[in-house]
C-alpha cells in the first residue's frame, strides 16, 4: 500500500499551524509544546483525533491514523523516561559526521561526552562481569553438591 502524500495545497495549511514544527510532503514535525498539550488531553481520556481538531488540525487531512500513531509514539517517548523528555533527537543523532572544523571548546565538549559514555559503559561492563562471576560461583557451588 502506497504511503499517502500531502499534496502542496495541503502542506501550506498544515504548516500555518503554531504547532508545526516542521513539514514535508510525507511527515509532520510537531512542537514540544503540541506533544505535552496532546499528552495531558488524552490522558484526561479526550480521544486523539479531537485533541488534534481542537489544536486547530484538520483531521481528515491529516488522517486518523496520524492521531493514532502519534498518541502511541508520543507515549512512548514519554514512558521511556529520557532526559529529555519528549524533545526530537533526531537531528542531535544523525550518526554523520561533522564534516566542518571544529572549534577548541566543541572538540572539549565532544571529548568529555565521550569521556562520560565510555566510563558509563564501563561501569556497565563491570555489572556485567560482577553477574557472570556470581553465576558461575553458583554453578561451581551446584556441581561440587552433587559430586559428593
Amino acid at each position: 500500500m502506497a504511503k499517502s502524500r500531502f499534496t502542496p495545497e495541503q502542506v501550506t495549511i498544515i504548516s500555518k499551524n503554531p504547532y508545526v514544527k516542521s513539514l514535508t510532503d510525507k511527515y509532520i514535525n510537531f512542537t514540544d509544546e503540541f506533544k505535552k498539550v496532546f499528552l495531558q488531553e488524552t490522558d484526561k481520556g479526550k480521544p486523539a483525533s479531537r485533541v488534534f481538531s481542537e489544536c486547530g488540525f484538520d483531521i481528515i487531512m491529516l488522517g486518523q491514523k496520524t492521531a493514532k500513531n502519534g498518541r502511541c509514539r508520543f507515549r512512548k517517548v514519554r514512558n521511556e523516561e529520557r532526559s529529555t523528555g519528549l524533545e526530537d533527537l533526531r537531528k542531535m543523532n544523525s550518526g554523520r559526521p561533522i564534516t566542518r572544523n571544529l572549534t577548541n571548546e566543541e572538540n572539549v565538549a565532544r571529548l568529555n561526552s565521550r569521556i562520560e559514555y565510555l566510563k558509563a559503559e564501563n561501569e556497565f561492563l563491570k555489572g556485567l562481569r560482577k553477574i557472570e562471576r556470581r553465576a558461575m560461583q553458583r554453578i561451581k557451588s551446584k556441581q561440587k553438591k552433587n559430586s559428593s
